[in-house]
């Protein structure tokens, strides 16, 4: 269950405001974010985590639990991107290994634009690492390495203000320069729905815990689009050479016919591995019943 919703409150206790900002899913890496920032002990910050997301209520029940203090969960109303990135001191940029290696993801360009200072726990090889660096916009560190990750936090609270604005300030001069759409090239995107069997996946999860003999567990009332792997592919490809500037692109789905309920797919995954689901519904007040389909032993 949802522990109570708190909404952050400006504070003259607290200085400095680190913001990650975006989904708020298993790939994000933001549960090793929420325990650097618990450990690295900054009394006169704050950690602001905008955003929604299959995690959220999770790692809402772990700060709950645990009794961190001066972390906020907070929604990004629609248009209301711009003000509250702008509340933020130092942007994050959390990813787990390997999941920044394929791309950029799409709240860099963002962050940049924002003129503020951006710690990044990413791939040291990936697009995102070199485009941090190159621009000299902030600090760039290898994903999941805790102790590398509060080290750097408390360097970035300590840091002199006119540090962390000239850091920002160079982000938003490397993102006009080769980010704007305007100045450098044509952009199409691609919008699509859940990737099947994704790394880090709910569905992906369903197969690892299905080899462990666990108990699946997914919402009862949650249905998503899905296309594969290789239609993902087909997809890009297919914006990146006919597309025009500004188009998006998406499959053509029937909102009726082809969303997919996360239970079924449990069910029939349960099934196919040659095993017979045993459901059982826990119903609450709250909307986000949980199913959880337990194999027997």
């Amino acid at each position: 269950r949802r522990p109570p919703r708190s909404t952050p409150k400006p504070s003259s206790a607290a200085s400095d405001v680190y913001k990650r900002q975006g989904n708020i899913g298993p790939v994000a890496g933001i549960d090793l974010l929420i325990d650097s920032f618990s450990r690295a002990n900054l009394e006169k910050c704050r950690l602001l985590i905008a955003g929604s997301g299959s995690k959220r209520i999770e790692l809402e029940n772990l700060v709950s639990l645990r009794k961190i203090e001066r972390v906020n969960f907070i929604d990004v109303p629609d248009g209301m991107v711009p003000e509250i990135q702008a509340s933020a001191d130092i942007m994050l940029l959390p990813i787990k290994k390997g999941a920044a290696s394929s791309s950029i993801p799409s709240k860099l360009p963002a962050y940049m634009f924002s003129k503020k200072p951006i710690i990044a726990s990413v791939d040291m090889d990936s697009d995102s690492a070199r485009a941090i660096n190159e621009a000299r916009a902030g600090w760039v560190i290898e994903p999941e390495n805790i102790d590398l990750l509060i080290d750097v936090m408390r360097e970035a609270s300590s840091a002199k203000k006119s540090e962390l604005e000239s850091k920002g300030k160079n982000g938003f001069n490397f993102a006009m320069k080769n980010l704007s759409k305007k100045n450098n090239f044509r952009v199409s995107s691609a919008r699509f729905a859940n990737v099947a069997f994704s790394n880090g996946s709910l569905l992906d999860g369903f197969i690892n815990r299905i080899r462990k003999n666990q108990p699946l567990s997914c919402p009862s009332d949650i249905k998503r689009f899905f296309v594969s792997a290789e239609q993902s592919g087909q997809i890009c490809l297919l914006a990146t050479f006919l597309g025009e500037s500004g188009n998006i692109f998406f499959p053509k789905l029937d909102f009726h016919n082809d969303q997919l309920y996360f239970k079924d797919i449990a069910v029939e995954l349960i099934r196919l591995s040659g095993l017979t689901p045993d459901c059982l519904l826990y119903t609450s007040p709250s909307p986000r019943d949980k199913r959880q389909s337990r194999m027997p032993s």
